[in-house]
């Protein structure tokens, strides 16, 4: 199989088309004219094919001998508008394109962002309720919801096969410091509800599903979660980190219902004051909040039951992978200075 993967040199891109030859297929990769590529090492093993989604390059080549997309690409820097118009701008001219191709076959790149979490209760499922909030939720999620929109409108318009990946914290070497563990603050981190369980999802199994759900036709249709299967609380992911980099950071604890107490008296006082015209930072946004730090569980149920999959790797073994060039601090002599 021949695969147009977008998005192709990000965190989660690289790992995808390095995946993908493993298992034998083709990867024509999609990344920005200006990208740097040289330091992935694809050489000819990959096919690259250089565009700004956002315009300026007719993205109808890119789709010509293809059999299908995988669409990782979102607008990741700017403010909320900038990220949403990009985001969207993009991904309509890329289903443009393949809309006037032979290509049928989509898998698309979620989040769990585009969830209430403000009404999700006990386990988290994919039939979870989605978010309404449009100004709470941020432009990231807006954007994410509206992909979804535009690809399920390619399924009904023009017969697509999709699947729908829904990603929870994606982490790895190069993204080891979790918006999911807490604040820090100089050399404290202070934990939110160290007991409860994060949605992990390591990179490298996060690219395992992605080309698991292409090869299965039992996955056309579906949209799965997707996490790591073993249950990580906060606080071990945190005390795992800090053993990992050999910091001295200390931990402090801080159970779930204070913060969230906290955060509501937070927009209780901005309401008055500010009669709820006021813009708090992204963590005194109950919706933003509970995304990060709501105590629920998590599992791959679905994506066992429908495809057979489990990550291949383990929680131990993707922190060997993350940490693994991580060294000790070297000793000091009486002086203060490196011995």
């Amino acid at each position: 199989m021949k695969v147009l993967v977008t998005g192709a040199n990000g965190f989660l891109g690289r790992h995808v088309v390095a995946t993908l030859l493993a298992q034998g297929h083709e990867v024509r990769a999609l990344v920005r004219p200006a990208s740097n590529i040289e330091r992935l090492g694809w050489g000819s093993d990959v096919e690259v094919f250089r565009a700004d989604l956002r315009g300026g390059t007719d993205l109808a080549p890119a789709f010509e001998g293809v059999d299908a997309l995988v669409h990782l690409a979102t607008q990741m820097v700017g403010d909320d508008f900038t990220i949403l118009s990009g985001t969207l701008t993009g991904t309509e001219r890329l289903f443009t394109a393949m809309a006037g191709s032979d290509v049928k076959r989509l898998v698309l790149c979620s989040s769990f962002s585009v969830y209430d979490w403000t009404a999700v209760r006990g386990r988290h499922r994919e039939d979870s309720p989605l978010a309404t909030d449009t100004k709470s939720i941020g432009g990231y999620a807006v954007a994410k919801q509206g992909q979804e929109e535009l690809a399920r409108r390619g399924v009904a318009e023009h017969g697509w096969e999709l699947t729908i990946l829904r990603p929870g914290f994606i982490w790895g070497r190069g993204n080891e410091d979790l918006p999911c563990i807490g604040q820090r603050f100089g050399r404290w981190q202070v934990v939110f509800g160290p007991r409860r369980r994060l949605a992990l999802a390591h990179v490298e199994n996060c690219a395992s599903a992605f080309v698991a759900v292409l090869e299965n036709d039992a996955s056309k249709g579906e949209v799965f979660n997707l996490v790591d299967d073993d249950e990580v609380t906060a606080m071990r992911y945190a005390r795992d980190q800090r053993e990992r980099t050999h910091n001295t950071t200390t931990l402090v604890r801080l159970p779930y219902v204070v913060t969230r107490f906290f955060v509501s008296c937070v927009n209780f006082v901005s309401r008055i004051i500010f009669d709820g015209r006021g813009k708090l930072p992204s963590m005194f946004v109950p919706v933003r909040f509970e995304l990060r730090y709501k105590p629920l569980r998590f599992s791959n149920k679905k994506l066992l039951e429908k495809l057979g999959w489990r990550p291949p790797l383990n929680y131990d073994a993707c922190l060997d992978r993350t940490y693994a060039t991580a060294k000790a601090p070297k000793p000091k002599g009486r002086n203060g200075l490196a011995a």
